[in-house]
């Protein structure tokens, strides 16, 4: 079983794997569910589908560029 992630994906959010689970005595098989949890990075931000980053430029490297 493989479990796919699509980028951007919201947190909290779950996914199902419906009879996919241990079978029960009432010949019923149990559903998997994982439930998608982010966990904040110390420099980016996320803002719907964004990245953010906030960063201190001097007036010539907003200007000319930086590496």
């Amino acid at each position: 079983m493989s479990l796919y992630v699509e980028k951007g994906i919201e947190d909290r959010k779950t996914i199902t794997f419906e009879n996919s689970g241990d079978d029960h005595v009432e010949d019923n098989t149990s559903d998997i569910v994982f439930q998608i949890i982010t966990v904040p990075h110390p420099v980016f931000k996320r803002a719907g589908n964004n990245l953010l980053i906030t960063i201190d430029l001097t007036m010539e490297e907003a200007l000319l560029g930086f590496k």
